[in-house]
């Protein structure tokens, strides 16, 4: 949230307003990794294969250029396997 006011991306009260009537109440009781090893057939490696490159990678850019660490198999793939473990 610090990294889209600072870069100007967004506003306090627009990134608030985002949580509290977006994903926040979701949130509340599924966290993000949860969420996204639901969305996908077969869990977050899936979701990663489907949408890293295509879309989470063209965002980030977008969105910070070259700062932000990309997403790599070696970590979604542990998330993935804590989540099938929990």
């Amino acid at each position: 949230a610090y990294q889209l006011v600072s870069d100007g991306v967004a506003s306090p009260a627009d990134i608030d307003k985002t949580v509290k009537h977006g994903l926040g109440l979701r949130w509340s009781f599924m966290g993000p990794f949860e969420t996204i090893h639901l969305n996908a057939p077969n869990g977050v490696n899936d979701y990663c294969q489907r949408y890293v490159e295509s879309c989470i990678h063209p965002v980030l850019t977008q969105m910070f250029s070259t700062s932000f660490e990309k997403w790599k198999p070696e970590v979604w793939n542990q998330i993935h396997k804590n989540m099938e473990e929990t």
